[in-house]
Formats: C-alpha cells, sequence, structure tokens
C-alpha cells in the first residue's frame, strides 16, 4: 500500500502515536512512502512528528529517492 503523510498532520502533536505506527509498517516493508505530494522537504523534516523521531528522516529520504 502507498502511504502519503500531509504536513498537516506531521505538525499535529496528537497524531505522533499514529504516524509512528505507519511508519514501523513502512520499515517492515508492509507500505512504501509516497513523497511525490511534499512540497517543500525542509518543512516536513521539521515538522513535530520528525523532530520527535529524527530516525524516520532516512526512511523520508530513501523514499524520496525511489519516488524520483
Amino acid at each position: 500500500m502507498r502511504i502519503e503523510i500531509d504536513i498537516g498532520v506531521a505538525k499535529d502533536p496528537e497524531s505522533i502515536d499514529w504516524l509512528d505506527r505507519i511508519m514501523h509498517k513502512i520499515q517492515d516493508g508492509w507500505h512504501v512512502w509516497d513523497t511525490r505530494s511534499i512540497q517543500d522537504f525542509t518543512a516536513f523534516k521539521n515538522s513535530t512528528w520528525l523532530r520527535r523521531n529524527r530516525g524516520f528522516i532516512e526512511v523520508l529520504d530513501a523514499s524520496m529517492r525511489s519516488d524520483a
């Protein structure tokens, strides 16, 4: 399944636990992070969620390369 994560959701502190669960599924290979809709990667990398979980930035970077 291809997953898109909106920056508004990534900025919402109440979404962090749900996003963490989704990210673990992506890391396990169950889903693919579709990054084609992300307009500003710097802003996304500085979202509340990714500031809390810096390790997920590697997954974002890998997803960006695969979507290129």
